[in-house]
């Protein structure tokens, strides 16, 4: 909806922002607020917020009190104030009522994203008998405005020339506008009531709306709402979000449409089929504002949502943290665990990909002796933590930790390393240099012969691998100093199935943030008179010095640590932020995250289908392996009679390799494809030759072979009838990694698939031959692998990879 709206003009996507970026900023809010009685009994997404109107409830409140600073408030008020000059320059050679009518909205838009209550819904989104159904609205409260607002609203429509019907809706003043040249039938309504904006999608639900801000509406709360609330509780809420994944999931795979199946099997392999819902809630608590985030599922986790978390932090990594700490991130992730769910989900939507990570794993142990898995990351714990000490410099003082669960086997693997590169004789080889720090051994790489910035170290000490840019760095953590103070943990921490933890020393960021700020912003009016054009470049210039960042300091007393944690249970993750500085609710956003949905399930489908024409191709390949095993040979491009004349194509011929023997059986070999006896087979294409993508007659195929005069894998076969020999391994003297056998082509060049037809490479037919897959086409290898190949290659490139032995240099 935003994105056809915004076609229309710019308040539209001016609107659109402020739907999109509600923000959970607050004064507390009201049971049974009109916010809450926007609800509706079902669904897909809802968010609330209560805005802020400056004033502080609780003295102790560090969010309140940063909010209510004079500086901040008149921070706002110059963004506000200019907002409308800048919407007086954008419109000035409009008629004078559209320039008024901008100058309004432009402010009043900024003044309820940052001060006013507000929600927004959808509430249903189904296919009809016309296209998709959208049912969805948002209210502001804006005050005594909001008949002024919606007035300004309807002048800036109509001055685009689309018609706006006016009438009334529960006895208010509304509007229509029936949305030009939208995806899907779509009618939006505008109506004011009782200090609150309205706007709808459908005449019913704007009506609802209108009552709802005269003060009607449910007595409870609904009950996806309540359990919101119940499982998210706050004293004092600003917001609350919630988005039922598993509805939403549905619905995108109904736009899947045929391929809907197959897309549902991949999600389901990355374990999206098990979200049920994101729930979200934030308000202020203690000295700051607290913003929870939970994400229930049905059942187990699987697929990728599996590989975090299955066991808690060990609190012992975080005790390691220096009282200076800048930032630290600790996450419970089980490599080697990680490393079997991620082969599993690779065995299951990308098998090739598996097959060359097995590949390069094997080849790793050959070369080093090492297994990747076992001598590597099954000795490591689950909790990793990277932190920085402000007394260890920005940057260069950043040091991981992992808890380690056999020191004995990374002992061992560390001797193994310096071993295999204490016997490289080359003196400007890598080396491993060793170093005592207390009781700890620290081991650095160095590389006397390339200047690097850093030096890698590592260490291990009381059950964990440090490891750091500079060996200096892990010194006060292996011998540390009475001196040196540690970070003392919050009760946050402290909880139970937290799996993974966050601090930033939000004043140390400020500090460092502030000055960058600063000069920007003095530099600002500079830039705008610099790059303007015209008349405009003063007015900007004026703008950007108007509006003065608030001082430091009247931000910096007021700003606490920023913490954040992830807790695990058998119903979902709970993430939990707290800090000074309120949040985007998650919720809010939600509006975007559905929109993007429709282009990711068609990322999905397109991923999908390009994958079964891989599997497509790798079985016909496999399919020439196993004939050259059987007769010495490749097939050739088509069998012939006595006479030399083509009868039936090698697809036919390579059948028995497919699993498809009885279907081979019953063509009569002597008889040319278009024989009366064979042509009646074509109906019985199998499914492999079938490209996935296309839309030619069931008995085309789009798979070809390369043919030409010579130097080419699919030749005329040498021998008049029989069984069709081609060219030989030992013929591919380009390489049967560099030399194309079969190709995925567009419709246009498709044939009837037992035609003794294929792709005779030739300029004219370059742009003929992509078509089927976005950015390329899909080619099998003479070594019996797959590859992509991109429409923007170079001809000459693409035609020495056709040719088996043209000497060429081809480089991927």
């Amino acid at each position: 909806l935003p994105l056809a709206l915004a076609k229309r003009g710019w308040y539209f996507g001016l609107l659109s922002c402020l739907v999109v970026a509600g923000t959970s900023l607050g004064t507390v809010a009201q049971e049974r607020s009109f916010t809450d009685r926007v609800a509706p009994d079902e669904c897909l997404m809802f968010a609330s917020w209560s805005g802020s109107n400056g004033k502080v409830e609780d003295p102790n409140n560090h969010a309140e009190l940063l909010m209510a600073e004079p500086e901040m408030q008149e921070f706002f008020g110059a963004i506000a104030r200019q907002a409308s000059n800048l919407a007086g320059m954008a419109m000035r050679n409009e008629p004078a009522m559209k320039q008024k009518a901008a100058q309004l909205v432009a402010p009043e838009v900024l003044t309820m994203l940052f001060a006013k209550p507000g929600a927004l819904f959808i509430d249903s989104f189904e296919m009809g008998p016309q296209g998709p159904l959208l049912s969805a609205g948002v209210v502001f409260d804006t005050g005594d405005n909001a008949s002024q607002l919606m007035g300004a609203f309807a002048t800036l429509i109509q001055s685009e020339g689309i018609a706006l019907k006016s009438g009334k809706l529960d006895g208010e003043q509304a509007y229509a506008l029936a949305v030009p040249d939208a995806p899907m039938p779509l009618t939006v309504f505008f109506a004011a009531a009782n200090g609150k904006l309205v706007i709808g999608l459908g005449k019913d639900t704007t009506e609802r709306l209108v009552k709802i801000a005269k003060g009607e509406g449910a007595a409870a709360d609904p009950a996806w709402l309540a359990d919101v609330k119940a499982q998210l509780p706050l004293k004092r809420r600003t917001s609350v979000g919630y988005l039922d994944i598993e509805s939403t999931y549905k619905i995108a795979l109904g736009f899947a449409g045929e391929d809907g199946q197959q897309v549902q099997a991949m999600a389901d392999s990355l374990g999206l089929g098990n979200l049920k819902n994101l729930v979200s809630s934030a308000g202020y608590e203690n000295e700051g504002i607290v913003d929870h985030t939970r994400l229930n599922w049905n059942g187990e986790p699987s697929g990728i949502l599996a590989m975090i978390g299955s066991q808690p932090l060990n609190l012992k990594s975080l005790s390691y943290l220096p009282d200076d700490t800048l930032f630290a991130t600790s996450l419970s992730l089980d490599l080697a665990d990680a490393m079997d769910q991620m082969t599993a989900l690779m065995g299951e939507v990308a098998p090739n990909e598996l097959d060359e990570l097995n590949y390069t794993l094997e080849q790793i142990e050959d070369e080093t002796g090492i297994n990747v898995r076992s001598d590597l990351l099954e000795p490591l714990g689950a909790t990793w933590t990277i932190f920085n000490g402000a007394g260890d410099g920005l940057g260069s003082g950043v040091v991981l930790t992992v808890d380690v669960d056999d020191e004995e086997a990374v002992e061992q693997l560390i001797g193994e390393m310096i071993d295999t590169f204490g016997q490289i004789a080359d003196p400007s080889a890598p080396k491993i240099v060793k170093r005592e720090f207390g009781e700890a051994t620290v081991y650095t790489g160095q590389v006397y012969g390339l200047p690097m910035p850093f030096q890698p170290s590592w260490a291990l000490h009381e059950g964990h691998l440090f490891v750091s840019l500079y060996p200096q760095i892990l010194r006060p953590y292996l011998e540390p100093s009475e001196l040196d103070k540690k970070l003392e943990l919050s009760d946050m921490a402290k909880q139970e199935n937290v799996v993974a933890y966050s601090y930033i020393d939000s004043r140390r960021q400020y500090e460092l943030l502030y000055t960058y700020a600063a000069v920007l912003g003095s530099m600002g009016g500079s830039f705008a008179q610099e790059f303007g054009m015209g008349p405009d470049a003063e007015i900007l210039a004026q703008a950007a010095n108007e509006v003065s960042l608030p001082s430091l300091r009247s931000m910096y007393r007021h700003v606490i640590p920023t913490e954040s944690v992830l807790k695990a249970d058998e119903n979902g993750w709970q993430a939990t932020n707290y800090q000074t500085v309120p949040s985007v609710n998650m919720a809010v956003v939600a509006p975007v995250g559905i929109g993007l949905l429709l282009p990711a399930v068609q990322s999905a489908r397109v991923a999908a289908r390009r994958m079964q024409s891989s599997n497509n191709l790798k079985q016909i390949a496999l399919a020439f392996h196993n004939y050259e095993s059987a007769y010495r040979r490749f097939p050739a491009a088509y069998s012939t009679n006595k006479e030399g004349e083509p009868l039936l194509s090698w697809r036919v011929h390579i059948l028995p390799f497919i699993e498809q023997q009885a279907l081979y059986e019953q063509f009569k070999l002597d008889e040319p494809w278009d024989s009366e006896h064979n042509l009646a087979l074509l109906e019985f294409m199998p499914e492999v030759y079938r490209s996935p993508e296309s839309f030619a007659e069931p008995t085309m195929t789009n798979y070809l072979g390369i043919t030409g005069e010579k130097g080419v894998v699919m030749v005329d076969p040498d021998a008049p009838a029989g069984t069709p020999a081609g060219c030989r391994f030992r013929d591919i003297i380009d390489g049967t990694s560099n030399t194309v056998m079969v190709i995925e082509a567009s419709d246009a060049l498709s044939v009837e698939w037992t035609k003794p037809a294929d792709f005779d490479p030739g300029e004219e037919d370059f742009d003929m031959l992509f078509g089927m897959l976005e950015g390329g086409t899909n080619a099998a290898f003479a070594d019996g692998s797959v590859q992509f190949l991109s429409e923007y290659m170079d001809f000459e490139v693409l035609k020495a990879m056709f040719t088996r032995d043209g000497g060429e240099v081809v480089n991927f």
